[in-house]
């Protein structure tokens, strides 16, 4: 943790704030157990802002959260259309008071204006600040293996999962990471009580059920959730030695870059100790099954060396050639031929689906469809993979000739196509995205591990 002088206490919540947050509740946003909708709160905005205004500032200054914006209710969805309502089926969806959420938006801009402005976030971090992202994440890593690569080093990478770490969160051990940060009395007070007698209830089948507490863990569905994660995890970096760590919320890849094995087995299980250590320290849990490692280098080096077995408190942890990473799929030698291919099946799929529906939707809205459900695969990371070769890259544009065709008679010339429509080739498409990612660090200066 970096040791500046700072200070952290809430400032006074603007009017302006407040009404502008108001408006910007979407109409869809569903009640909580207080039952007050959100298109309620958007239609009497100008009755209800001033006294909400009030009651936001007397919670921040008295250090308080009203009990009821602490209810949470989970609303339980099935991962797809075939799967029943048992747990490992379901993703949990948690519901909080809408006014609730409005102050929580608050106090989070407050709290990441005030830790990005005194530069306490680590740069290891990739989540939830700006100019951040999982693009910059990967770039970061897949750059410097591809360096080792070019230098004829062999790169080793450790995946690490943490066991639900949101829901695992200690409040007193993250009350003492704020104020190692310079929170002070009153904002201390108002996280303690945030953070105290939370409970949430399970909603199925219009019946909810009793109510149980909530001991641990930050807020699920919250913006600040997410946020206090990372500040809990921000010093995680320092006990790092040799390796290089980079951050995506709780997704965390530890790697090294050597010309041997060995080495790698030795500086990555000296840091994968630290890691454990740190770990069991703040009282999180590794899921060691689905902890991976991998060894990247040219297709000569890979072959001809050992496997790293790696071990994390006496288990061994299991070694591949290709794994995904923050929805990337990468392989040991860093050749994108798998990654292309399963974008041109998700467009693929894409087409199929739109084409369905194409004929019953007005031009626009079909564009409209077909930008987000079809080329947002295409767009994803682009920088990293654009590299892959002109046999796998010219499959996306075969696949982005049938995309433009949803939009133009089928027997449409393909350059007439693109130009009425406005879209790039997907060669050109790749090229200005990775343009515009370069100018964006370069104007930015962010991520400084980029920049630098």
């Amino acid at each position: 943790m970096k040791g500046k002088h700072c200070t952290f206490e809430f400032n006074s919540v603007e009017i302006k704030e407040v009404e502008k947050l108001l408006r910007s509740i979407s109409k869809d946003n569903s009640a909580g157990t207080d039952c007050i909708e959100g298109k309620l709160l958007r239609i009497a905005v100008d009755y209800i802002a001033l006294p909400v205004c009030h009651i936001f500032n007397s919670c921040l200054s008295n250090g308080t959260c009203p009990k009821i914006w602490k209810e949470g209710k989970i609303i339980p969805i099935p991962k797809d259309t075939e799967s029943t309502f048992s747990g490992p089926n379901c993703r949990p969806i948690t519901i909080l008071p809408v006014l609730s959420k409005i102050l929580e938006r608050i106090v989070y801009n407050q709290i990441h204006d005030y830790m990005s402005k005194n530069d306490l976030i680590s740069n290891a971090q990739h989540a939830y600040r700006e100019g951040h992202s999982t693009c910059t994440a990967l770039v970061k890593m897949t750059d410097d293996w591809l360096r080792g690569i070019d230098n004829s080093l062999l790169s080793g990478a450790v995946m690490l999962d943490f066991s639900a770490a949101f829901d695992l969160i200690d409040h007193k051990l993250l009350i003492e990471k704020l104020t190692h940060y310079g929170f002070g009395p009153m904002a201390i007070s108002w996280f303690e009580n945030y953070l105290c007698f939370r409970t949430q209830q399970v909603f199925l089948n219009g019946t909810l059920s009793n109510s149980i507490n909530i001991d641990c863990g930050v807020p699920q569905g919250s913006c600040l959730g997410p946020l206090l994660f990372s500040i809990f995890t921000n010093d995680l970096p320092l006990v790092i030695q040799e390796s290089t760590l980079v951050l995506y919320a709780d997704d965390s890849t530890l790697y090294y870059s050597a010309s041997s094995c060995c080495k790698l087995k030795s500086v990555l299980s000296q840091d994968l100790k630290a890691v454990v250590n740190w770990v069991t320290a703040n009282r999180l849990v590794l899921n060691l099954s689905k902890t991976v490692s991998i060894v990247f280098g040219s297709r000569h080096n890979v072959a001809s060396q050992p496997m790293l077995d790696l071990q994390i408190s006496s288990q061994p942890v299991k070694q591949e050639s290709k794994l995904k990473l923050l929805g990337l799929s990468i392989c040991n030698t860093l050749s994108w031929t798998d990654h292309v291919r399963q974008i041109v099946a998700k467009m693929s799929r894409s087409i199929a689906t739109v084409r369905k529906c194409a004929t019953y939707l007005p031009a626009t809205l079909r564009r409209q469809v077909v930008q987000i459900l079809v080329l947002c695969h295409l767009d994803y990371c682009s920088v990293i993979w654009a590299s892959a070769s002109k046999t796998d890259l010219s499959k996306l544009q075969t696949v982005q000739n049938r995309a433009a065709r949803l939009d133009r008679s089928y027997r449409s010339n393909v350059d007439q196509m693109h130009s009425d429509l406005k879209w790039p080739k997907a060669l050109d498409r790749l090229s200005i995205r990775s343009l515009i990612f370069i100018k964006n660090v370069i104007s930015t200066h962010v991520p400084r591990a980029l920049f630098n």
